[in-house]
């Protein structure tokens, strides 16, 4: 029988209370976890904003360290310890959410982190190791914080998409043009 993960609450008080915010960042509670569960070299996917990290974002107004988008990230397998995935809260089906999963799960070689709306599965060699729902405060939807180790086995990079943002890398995957990077980003 499989073990059950732990799964706690963690509650950060309303925003209102809290000192001047300046822009998108995480609460300093959920922060401070993620920091807890972060191993070595950390790549936060949709990280633009974030403070610790290399932060890949599409938005070049964040003033990422790579401009680059989440559904095809330009780094090799296993080039990080830990990814940190916090996509913006659109919603995303099941499709969308494994290929996020996935695409995260190729580039770490130990855990993979979600914070989003969605509660998501064990999958693509991923094992949820523990999780907690987030009240972020009063009036909003509940987070799902989750750390997911990887296994030992290999998770291979995402084929091809048939619905959702990242459809338009289908071109790229099926050979018919090279992707828009000027080389493949060597990480240590």
């Amino acid at each position: 029988m499989r073990r059950r993960p732990r799964v706690e609450v963690l509650w950060c008080p309303n925003r209102r209370r809290e000192a001047k915010r300046s822009g998108w960042s995480f609460p300093p509670i959920i922060e401070t976890k993620i920091k807890e569960f972060c191993d070595g070299r950390v790549l936060q996917l949709f990280g633009g904003q974030a403070k610790f990290g290399v932060r890949l974002d599409v938005d070049r107004a964040t003033k990422p360290d790579v401009i680059g988008d989440a559904w095809m990230p330009p780094f090799a397998a296993r080039s990080f310890d830990t990814v940190v995935l916090d996509p913006p809260y659109f919603e995303l089906d099941r499709e969308q959410l494994g290929a996020l999963m996935m695409t995260a799960a190729h580039l770490t070689r130990h855990r993979v982190i979600w914070l989003h709306q969605l509660w998501a599965p064990s999958q693509f060699g991923l094992q949820l190791d523990h999780g907690y729902l987030v009240r972020v405060g009063d009036n909003h939807f509940v987070r799902c914080l989750q750390m997911f180790r990887r296994s030992a086995r290999s998770v291979p990079a995402p084929k091809y998409f048939t619905r959702g943002p990242q459809q338009k890398y289908n071109r790229w995957l099926r050979g018919e043009m090279p992707l828009p990077f000027t080389a493949q980003l060597e990480v240590a």
